[in-house]
């Protein structure tokens, strides 16, 4: 019996010497997971915050937050994170990102499939990207980081006869919904626009998707007319894909070229 207790007691010990031995050295005791990868990139926000504070960084800068907690001077004036020492749950942080509004490369195209969302549309993706090539489109990113968080298109050719430019495929990565990115990527696609002296700005809203008009009616958008058709794409195995169109058209009146355009005044990075 004596034996057994030994033994059980050292098998404890060496139980509890190999959990401390992979432990992450971010932890001075046991956390979750989540927890843990957290603080991680608490530490690295904070070190950024002393480093970088109110710093303005190449693009526009916007506050990413999982509970939009930042004073009243922002993220410059009050870079406070949760920590273990000072007693606040480290359940939440504030991070200031640069965003960069360029126009895509050819190595964007595959990063522009999500993950796997978007890669059944990797020929409308191509197909765009061609438009740009040839000087009759556009193909705006919102970078962060290096990846396409955001994207518009500009299509000149479709609708060239009457004097107008169709901005289409607006679409914002899920955790960057919200911030603003959408409102920033629709006064640059406007200022290509204008940048090339078409007057006037079009684009559609499916009727099934009424719930974003008052956005674009808030960036100065009107009813304009309607749309019917259809278009057919083919997925990345060859499967043809025939999609029904049934759109509201909205259109906005753009100043000149020169003319103050009172959006954001924003400049590509290439500019």
């Amino acid at each position: 019996m004596r034996i057994f207790i030994l033994l059980l007691y050292f098998c404890d010990k060496f139980y509890l010497f190999s959990m401390r031995s992979i432990r992450p050295k971010a932890l001075s005791r046991p956390h979750s997971v989540g927890t843990a990868v957290l603080r991680v990139g608490l530490s690295s926000a904070a070190a950024s915050c002393g480093k970088a504070g109110g710093r303005h960084l190449r693009g526009i800068g916007i506050m990413a937050t999982a509970h939009r907690h930042t004073g009243t001077g922002g993220m410059a004036g009050k870079c406070r994170v949760g920590s273990e020492t000072d007693g606040v749950p480290v359940d939440h942080a504030t991070l200031a990102m640069a965003v960069t509004i360029r126009r895509a490369k050819r190595e964007d195209l595959p990063t522009l499939e999500w993950y796997g969302l978007h890669t059944p549309h990797r020929e409308i993706i191509a197909d765009a990207y061609r438009l740009q090539e040839r000087g009759d489109g556009a193909m705006l990113l919102a970078d962060v980081n290096g990846f396409p968080v955001g994207q518009i298109c500009i299509d000149f050719l479709r609708k060239r006869p009457s004097g107008r430019a169709t901005l289409w495929a607006l679409r914002v990565f899920q955790p960057f919904r919200g911030l603003g990115l959408g409102v920033i990527l629709v006064h640059a696609a406007e200022r290509i626009v204008i940048s090339r002296g078409v007057a006037v700005a079009e684009l559609g809203v499916d009727r099934d998707n009424a719930e974003v008009l008052p956005f674009y009616e808030r960036l100065g958008y009107e009813h304009c007319g309607r749309e019917r058709g259809q278009f057919l794409y083919r997925t990345p195995e060859g499967k043809p894909i025939r999609v029904a169109i049934d759109q509201w058209l909205l259109c906005k009146k753009l100043p000149a070229k020169g003319e103050p355009d009172g959006g954001s005044g924003l400049r590509l990075a290439a500019e």
